[in-house]
């Protein structure tokens, strides 16, 4: 699956990116499929997002799929796995996004939009961080931003 708003530099680090670019078919394999459906549904949902900006000229290039190299985030973070995005939207605040989550899931646990994300880290105030991991509760796993 590739990705209708979203570029593939997006979900790569620069170095990375640049290493494989002459693969994309398995850059993009390394992307979980229901990474890439939930990000194309809130882009839909609440407008223009980037996740990895370096492409555009700005700062972020750990925010998607995190490299054996990359010394950012856990090492077992979903990152690395191609389960997580960090989002960063233009016209909606990650609070108010996580408020609609709560408000629409409380409604309807089935809503498009948000059904196949397990994992949402709740506080961030730069980017809407959410995840695919494998997660047999009922809902999304809400996690306390830290320090």
């Amino acid at each position: 699956m590739k990705s209708k708003h979203f570029r593939l530099e997006e979900f790569f680090s620069k170095d990375f990116f640049n290493k494989w670019h002459k693969k994309p078919n398995y850059l993009w394999g390394l992307l979980d499929s229901r990474l890439l459906i939930s990000c194309e549904r809130l882009r839909e949902r609440y407008g223009v997002c980037k996740i990895n900006d370096w492409i555009f000229g700005g700062h972020f290039k750990a925010s998607g799929f995190r490299e054996d190299e990359c010394r950012i985030g856990a090492e077992l973070s979903q990152h690395r796995f191609g389960r997580a995005a960090d989002l960063k939207f233009e016209g909606v605040t990650p609070e108010e996004i996580r408020k609609d989550m709560r408000k629409k899931a409380s409604m309807n646990p089935d809503m498009t939009t948000f059904q196949l994300i397990t994992c949402v880290e709740d506080g961030t105030d730069t980017w809407l961080h959410i995840d695919v991991r494998n997660h047999d509760c009922d809902g999304i796993l809400w996690i306390p931003k830290t320090k």
